[in-house]
């Protein structure tokens, strides 16, 4: 589903329209754009020419940044805003982060890896699945618009091709993913935690900071919310004194959940996360900001962190650390009550 838009967003797909086809990128903020095109100084009939129709790769061709007044050629020409469901795609910084990990590439080729090619690459989980259809594509003038291969003749699993199925099931089929951004993040951030406290200790950020596995005698509120999740994956606990849970959040597969501000903030709606003032600070591709207290954990490590359990990226371990606060409120608690906090050997 497509619609014009004034305003870009952070990862957002434009797509513009030329004089026979649509080109298509990748919004990246301060009006640039991620897109695979001929670079400035260059046509695209330099790029684009027999050896490309018939499926030899492009050397001229290069997936680099550029202005957006570049990117649509017409300084009055309004691109259009391509939307898809959440359940299907990235959030917005993995998809800017999955273009950056493709600048310089020069692969174009016109019916497997052109331009919507690769933006559909960074949006979706599964981009074959979700592919680009050939007729929908001339319908609406794109000639760089082809499917790569030949996947939507073969789409349904095995065991229910011999079955007899309608057509609307046949549809629904073809357009239900194997897996979701959900089900990566939660690999991605459970084994980024995890390698830390390989390589550091048990509890990387102190115990106010704790993947679920390492969470004893606490119980965890769970909602039915879909923008929130149901997997609750980490836990921040904001109270010095044990036993009361009015300034904790935590994490699930889709969100952070302030309980302290009875605030949901979905993944999907991030654009940065960074620190200010001892707080995480979490700005939305709409250019809000929200702050989310960590006293007993570094905010800068936590905002290091989960940028790249979101964005899907590595981890630098050495600029991760541990406040004094943090390790005071550690001993008082092991003074308190010895070894409730902790998990048994």
């Amino acid at each position: 589903m497509s619609k014009p838009s004034s305003t870009h967003h952070f990862g957002d797909h434009l797509k513009i329209k030329r004089r026979f086809y649509y080109h298509h990128g990748i919004y990246i903020g301060d009006n640039k754009v991620i897109h695979y095109a001929p670079p400035p100084g260059k046509d695209v009939a330099d790029g684009i020419g027999w050896r490309q129709i018939f499926g030899v790769d492009s050397e001229v061709n290069t997936i680099h940044v550029t202005d957006l007044k570049y990117f649509l050629h017409d300084e009055e020409t309004e691109p259009v805003v391509v939307n898809y469901s959440r359940d299907i795609s990235y959030p917005p910084l993995k998809v800017v982060a999955r273009a950056y990990s493709r600048l310089g590439e020069n692969g174009y080729n016109l019916w497997g890896n052109n331009c919507e090619h690769f933006v559909q690459w960074c949006k979706l989980v599964d981009p074959l699945e979700y592919g680009i259809r050939f007729w929908d594509s001339i319908l609406e003038n794109t000639w760089l618009g082809i499917e790569k291969g030949i996947k939507r003749l073969q789409p349904f699993p095995e065991n229910v091709v011999n079955k007899t199925i309608s057509p609307e099931q046949k549809e629904q089929l073809r357009d239900t993913p194997t897996k979701t951004s959900y089900d990566e993040f939660i690999d991605h951030a459970s084994s980024l935690y995890f390698n830390l406290v390989q390589d550091r200790n048990r509890y990387p950020f102190g115990r106010s900071f704790r993947h679920t596995n390492q969470i004893y005698n606490h119980s965890v509120p769970v909602s039915l919310l879909p923008e929130m999740g149901n997997n609750v994956l980490f836990l921040y606990e904001g109270n010095f004194l044990p036993g009361r849970h009015t300034k904790d959040w935590y994490i699930t597969e889709r969100a952070l959940v302030n309980l302290a501000k009875d605030e949901i903030i979905n993944f999907h709606d991030v654009s940065d996360v960074s620190h200010h003032l001892g707080q995480v600070m979490i700005t939305l591709i709409n250019g809000n900001r929200h702050f989310v207290k960590s006293r007993y954990a570094d905010a800068a490590s936590l905002g290091l962190f989960l940028k790249a359990a979101i964005s899907g990226t590595e981890l630098d371990a050495a600029q991760i650390r541990v406040t004094g606060w943090s390790k005071f409120k550690e001993l008082f608690r092991q003074i308190l009550a010895p070894g409730k906090n902790d998990l048994p050997d």
